[in-house]
């Protein structure tokens, strides 16, 4: 039934009964191993995603290490960790795909909205996560502020209930991601909340499965995924669904207005190099190689690494003027031909031999 769709699904668990399983509030979750996921999702589409952790899993990282590392690339995963968790344990994390953190306020055990600040900006510190929020929306009216200073904050199943689709849209205003998920268990008009976010904050939306949908009144159907399209439109639900990996790359290069690649570390960059070729206006962050390929101002924009803010305005700088952004896109096209051209580079290289075996 997927077709041609690829689907990246920002949303699922697995529960591995080999691993530790913690009874929360009187419910313990069926078998659900990765296996029985992936003969679910396939069909669909899927081609990668985020593996969730949820309340019954507590701190236990065990499975999730196990399922990342069947998983492979375009796979991620989203854990839960103590306070106290040292920075070696997150970057331990992090190299094994870990790339964000959960706060479970839903199922309680978050009381310190200090304390929650404190240890999202240390994971975005040690690891660059995000931090990914599963609570009544309308609970977190009074730290939208906080909230909103955060690097990156990630709001689960469209902030489950009407009374907070407020706040969930002033925070979505503010650089929020929200996961258009879990519809059967929320507590709102799926439809209208998309068309309500969408309007406000149209980059925010990501989609998920929520599979298996532990203790949802409704679990997961395909038609969820027929629903985002129907409501948001194919172009919009493109974005939403993304599109995990593909192989006609130059096809989205050629579709796209802009290239942002906002890595922490990186070499030469060589998907940088690619979306040069195509014409696109370029934004980097300014380490590794990519310092030699942007002249910042001149065929693109450099910004600091984790700097949300200045990559924002880069983006929305961009964006206002068409002008601009065909101009930076021309000559990062100039650049790239002059500089990285296939027969120029194997010229090169050949004057290099000729000169060191002379």
């Amino acid at each position: 039934m997927s077709g041609t769709r690829r689907l990246f699904d920002s949303h699922f668990h697995v529960i591995d009964h080999r691993f530790p399983i913690v009874e929360n509030q009187g419910y313990r979750p069926p078998h659900f191993p990765l296996a029985d996921y992936l003969a679910e999702a396939t069909p669909l589409g899927v081609a990668g995603g985020a593996v969730v952790s949820g309340s019954f899993q507590a701190f236990d990282q065990t499975y999730l290490l196990d399922a990342l590392g069947k998983l492979g690339r375009g796979w991620c995963g989203v854990a839960q960790i103590p306070a106290d968790c040292p920075d070696t344990e997150i970057a331990r994390l992090a190299a094994a795909g870990v790339r964000a953190v959960r706060f479970n306020i839903m199922r309680g055990g978050i009381d310190d909205f200090d304390q929650l600040v404190a240890l999202a900006m240390r994971c975005h510190a040690v690891a660059g996560w995000h931090c990914e929020l599963y609570a009544d929306a309308s609970a977190l009216a009074p730290q939208v502020s906080r909230l909103s200073k955060l690097p990156q904050i990630v709001i689960d199943h469209l902030g489950m209930t009407e009374a907070g689709l407020p706040v969930l849209l002033e925070l979505a205003a503010a650089g929020a991601k929200v996961k258009a998920t879990g519809f059967g268990r929320v507590k709102l008009d799926v439809s209208k909340a998309l068309e309500s976010i969408a309007a406000r904050a149209p980059a925010a939306l990501v989609f998920g499965t929520d599979m298996p949908s532990t203790r949802a009144p409704r679990p997961f159907q395909a038609a969820d995924i027929d629903l985002v399209v129907k409501v948001l439109g194919a172009d919009l639900a493109g974005r939403v669904i993304m599109t995990g990996r593909v192989n006609n790359v130059e096809d989205y290069l050629r579709a796209s207005d802009v290239f942002a690649f906002p890595s922490e570390f990186e070499g030469l960059g060589l998907s940088l190099i690619e979306a040069q070729a195509c014409g696109l206006a370029c934004i980097a962050s300014r380490t590794g190689g990519m310092v030699d390929v942007i002249e910042d101002g001149k065929n693109g924009v450099l910004v600091n690494p984790g700097q949300a803010t200045d990559l924002a305005a880069a983006l929305a700088a961009f964006l206002s003027s068409d002008e601009r952004r065909i101009a930076m896109g021309a000559a990062a096209r100039k650049s790239a031909l002059e500089r990285f051209d296939v027969q120029d580079s194997l010229e090169r290289y050949r004057a290099l031999f000729r000169e060191l075996a002379s």
